[in-house]
Order: structure tokens, then C-alpha cells, then sequence
């Protein structure tokens, strides 16, 4: 009972600690500013919740210019009376009972209740943390089943500070990184605590197809995410087919479908289809010539040059590959996949964001070899080098995240001198 009370302490200072560093990050900048908690993609993922329970997807009825004001991501069509996004509503579901406390707050005090302000920018915060929480507590109920307690705060420490989950929790609170983390360090307990699951295959169905299906609606790129778990735990998936647990199946797909039916809802009044593909254009242009060079080592959002630490993450993947560790080649192969796909993409830095945001989600998955990594090593001076890198490689990528301004203002993608402006000057 001690140990809970002293677990459950640390979590809640844990809490309150990233949600005032989330609050003062935002605190100069009100509604309607470029670096608010609801604006551009943030505001394109967010626009769900004020359309359904405050204005009725009625364009007219929001604020005047709403949408041009808070940085275009979405679309107010006045003509066809429609409400325009391009981004899935898995953030917006995750965000809803944070978002449904603003406006009751907002109301109760007096506040404007109109979806944009002060409370409802803070309720995104608060939404980003919780959902950090619950994916590195998920996190640690993993490592703690092979690891020790030791290793797994190390482990927890690097994931959060030296990683570019650090940015997306703090800064870009409306992204949907750090809730597609969380929803992969969630399943992936799920997976592996799969004996501890109620044994009723309708209960283990609703469960991950509940989970598989917000993965999904957040970014349907993170179909990728729900494939590899198949080859990383086989024996599971295997098992439900050989032994024809038909309940578990349909329990799964039919949870699945209903959360995603909104989705398909929303699709049908945007365009008159149940399926469609909302980014227009944009798509992977760079298939025959992936952009790999850049994706890690261009000054505009390469992901080797803010976050470093990705280099011993990938050493403990190649050091479980060596020591035939299945879960290594898995994982290698995922990585591989992954980036040729980002570099693929018509823009491999996909807009404005740090350290390129598609590698955030992916660190739930590189956890457990960077743990098996933190683990190998018995001479103390080996471990004290690796500590020490760890340490240095997170105060970089803090220190950087603190100086990024949000977006890239250099001449291409290849101007050295505003990296070199973001890494010598005092953090903004």
C-alpha cells in the first residue's frame, strides 16, 4: 500500500510539473497566435469538438473568420454550409471530456464559451499530459516485467527528455503524437499482459479493437504500427485463428468499425462518400527517390541533428538483432519501413515541427531495446559512458526544442545557419 501512495505521488507531481511547463510555455500568447495551443494542424485535429457540441456543425454560427484566424487547418465552405478538415477526429475523441470540462467551466465562471478560449487552450494541455502519463506509465508496466527499476526510469527518462516526445508534450500539445503514443505504449500492454486480460474472448476483443481503432483514426499511417505487432507477438494472433475464436474476432472488427464510423459519418457529409481521402494532393511523391538524406540529417527537422539519442536507441536494436533477439529484427524492419515511407512523402519534414514528428510515437516501440542496451553492459565504466551520453544527448534536444520557434524560416531545407542560429543562441 506504501509503495502505491508513493507511486501515486510521483505521478501526480509529475503531473502538475509538465502541465505548468505545458501552461507557461503557452501563457504569452492568447487565442488566435501561431504558437496558441489551437491553431494550424492543431486546430485542423481540434475543430471536431467545438463544431459537434457548440455550433452543430453549422459554419455560420462560429466565430467570424474563425478559421483564418487560428491558421487554416480547416475550413469554414459558407457557400455549401460545411466545416472542412482534412485531419481524422482520433485526436478530438482523445481531447472530448477535457474539452466538455472547459466549456462547462467556462460557463459556470462567464467565460465565453465559444471554443477558442483561454480554457479550452488549456484544456489541450492538460489533454497532451494526461495522455503522456498513461503512455509512459504503460511503458513502465512493460519494462518492469524484464527490467529493473533502475533501468526503467532511465529508460522512461531518455523516452521523455531526449526524444522529441519532450516538444510534442509541452509545445505542440494539439498534435497527435504524444496520443498516438500513448495509444501505442497502450496496446502494447495490452499484448503483452494478454493472460492478465479477462478470459472471455468478447472482453479481449472489445479491448484491443477498441485501442487498434483510436491507433487508426489518430493517423491512419499508424496502420504500420498495428501490422508490426503481428509479427511481434505472433504466438498471440496465431492462437485466436488456429483455435477458431470467432467471438473474439468479431468482437474486435465490430469494436473497431463502431469507432471508426464516425469518421466515415464525417467523410459522407464532407464529400457524399463513406470513404475518402481527405488530403487531396498530397501523398508519397518520392517513392522511386526517398528523401533519406534529409529525413536525418537536413538542418530542416533531420531527425539525427535534433534528436541524437535515435542513434542509441537504434544500437540497441542492432544489438538485440546480434544476440538473435526476435523482437530486434522486428523492429529493425519497422524502422526501416517506417523511414523510407516519412522520406517517401511529398514533404519529408511534413510541415512545420521538430526533429520530424513522425518518428514520436515510434519511441514506445524503442524502449525495450534501448532498455535490453542500458541492461548489457556489467563494467561500471561502460555503463557511465552510457549514462553519460544519455544525459547529454537529452539536455541537447531540451535545449533545442526550447530555442525552436515552431517552424523552419531558413533558405531550404539545407540552411546551416538558422540550425546554427536555433543551437547557439539563448533558448526563446
Amino acid at each position: 500500500m506504501k509503495k502505491k501512495t508513493i507511486y501515486f505521488a510521483f505521478l501526480a507531481l509529475f503531473f502538475l510539473a509538465v502541465v505548468f511547463l505545458a501552461f507557461n510555455r503557452h501563457s504569452k500568447y492568447g487565442p488566435y497566435h501561431y504558437r496558441s495551443e489551437i491553431f494550424a494542424d492543431r486546430a485542423g485535429y481540434y475543430i471536431y469538438l467545438p463544431a459537434l457540441f457548440i455550433y452543430h456543425f453549422q459554419p455560420e454560427k462560429l466565430p467570424k473568420d474563425a478559421d483564418r484566424k487560428t491558421g487554416n487547418g480547416f475550413r469554414l465552405d459558407l457557400a455549401n454550409n460545411k466545416i472542412i478538415t482534412k485531419y481524422p477526429y482520433g485526436v478530438a475523441l482523445l481531447q472530448t471530456p477535457f474539452f466538455l470540462m472547459a466549456h462547462i467551466l467556462s460557463i459556470l465562471t462567464g467565460q465565453k464559451a465559444d471554443g477558442f478560449t483561454f480554457l479550452y487552450q488549456k484544456s489541450v494541455d492538460v489533454a497532451s499530459v494526461f495522455f503522456l502519463i498513461l503512455g509512459l506509465f504503460a511503458l513502465f508496466r512493460i519494462l518492469r516485467k524484464q527490467y529493473s527499476l533502475k533501468i526503467s526510469f532511465i529508460t522512461l527518462g531518455t523516452v521523455f527528455l531526449g526524444t522529441n516526445l519532450f516538444y510534442y508534450s509541452i509545445m505542440d500539445t494539439g498534435m497527435s503524437h504524444v496520443y498516438s503514443f500513448s495509444m501505442f505504449s497502450l496496446y502494447l500492454l495490452f499484448l503483452s499482459d494478454w493472460e492478465k486480460i479477462p478470459g472471455q474472448q468478447i472482453k479481449q476483443g472489445i479491448l484491443l479493437g477498441l485501442v487498434a481503432a483510436v491507433i487508426l483514426i489518430l493517423r491512419p499511417i499508424n496502420l504500420l504500427f498495428i501490422l508490426f505487432t503481428f509479427f511481434l507477438y505472433p504466438d498471440i494472433f496465431r492462437e485466436k485463428l488456429r483455435s477458431r475464436k470467432i467471438w473474439f474476432i468479431v468482437a474486435f472488427f465490430l469494436t473497431g468499425f463502431v469507432v471508426i464510423l464516425p469518421q466515415m459519418i464525417y467523410w459522407h457529409y464532407l464529400s457524399g462518400s463513406f470513404i475518402h481521402y481527405s488530403y487531396g494532393n498530397e501523398t508519397f511523391t518520392h517513392l522511386a527517390d526517398p528523401q533519406l538524406a534529409a529525413l536525418f540529417f537536413a538542418p530542416n527537422n533531420g531527425h539525427l541533428l535534433y534528436n541524437p539519442v535515435f542513434l542509441v536507441f537504434v544500437t540497441g536494436v542492432v544489438l538485440m538483432i546480434f544476440d538473435k533477439k526476435r523482437e530486434g529484427l522486428v523492429t529493425g524492419l519497422l524502422l526501416l519501413v517506417l523511414s523510407y515511407l516519412i522520406s517517401a512523402w511529398w514533404m519529408y519534414y511534413f510541415g512545420c515541427g521538430f526533429a520530424n514528428r513522425n518518428f514520436t510515437e515510434y519511441y514506445a516501440v524503442l524502449a525495450l531495446p534501448l532498455a535490453y542496451l542500458i541492461n548489457k553492459p556489467k563494467r561500471k565504466s561502460l555503463q557511465s559512458v552510457l549514462y553519460f551520453l544519455l544525459l547529454v544527448f537529452s539536455i541537447y534536444n531540451i535545449k533545442m526544442a526550447l530555442s525552436f520557434d515552431g517552424c523552419w524560416y531558413g533558405t531550404g531545407n539545407w540552411d546551416w545557419n538558422m540550425y546554427l542560429h536555433w543551437l547557439l543562441n539563448p533558448p526563446s
